[in-house]
């Protein structure tokens, strides 16, 4: 019985970490299409640097 419970639970944290992995693959090609879309990407990118130099500069 307590074999059966482990199998399943190492299932369902598997499931989960799949599910997470394959939800944020997803949902960065979306947001990465939609922004394309806006034309927003080489914004983003300049306000990403600002705030990687902003926060390891310190």
């Amino acid at each position: 019985m307590r074999r059966e419970i482990t199998r399943l639970r190492t299932r369902i944290s598997e499931l989960k970490w799949f599910g997470h992995v394959k939800r944020r693959l997803v949902g960065n090609t979306i947001m990465r299409q939609m922004l394309k879309a806006k034309g927003v990407e080489e914004n983003l990118g300049r306000l990403g640097n600002r705030f990687y130099e902003n926060t390891w500069s310190t």
